[in-house]
């Protein structure tokens, strides 16, 4: 188990981590043109697997890295919670009627070296969770 890692001021909890070759399943072709085909399909196929949407983070360029990462996060509460919930359930203790949430995060790189906790806290250290993230609630 890892600890968690903070993105914009919560703890979260690595779930679900994926590294695949980003070309995988093809078995011919230019980069370019399947970094293409990649960028049309991936947001479906990605989706059609996890059951909802995940962030992806394209990179620049023409061809895609060589590898493709998704990690699913989950939050704890935040610190300062209680200030921020509703009236109807601030005096509930954790784990009942708070905030936790959940992300479903991909990017690519080029290579495979490095801390993979460093690795996935290096690319979420800029994701907008209050944009992106889903409530368990919903």
């Amino acid at each position: 188990m890892f600890d968690p890692i903070v993105i914009n001021r919560r703890f979260v909890h690595l779930g679900e981590i994926s590294i695949t070759g980003t070309f995988a399943g093809f078995l011919l072709g230019h980069p370019e043109v399947l970094s293409q085909e990649l960028r049309r399909r991936l947001p479906d196929q990605l989706r059609a697997r996890h059951g909802e949407e995940v962030q992806i983070a394209w990179p620049e360029g023409t061809i895609l890295p060589r590898y493709r990462y998704v990690v699913t996060f989950s939050s704890e509460a935040l610190p300062d919670e209680p200030q921020h919930r509703l009236t109807v359930c601030k005096n509930s203790p954790p784990g009942q009627n708070w905030d936790y949430s959940f992300m479903r995060f991909c990017w690519f790189r080029h290579d495979l070296k490095g801390d993979l906790v460093e690795t996935i806290t290096a690319a979420a250290k800029d994701l907008d969770w209050l944009k992106y993230a889903k409530n368990t609630a919903d």
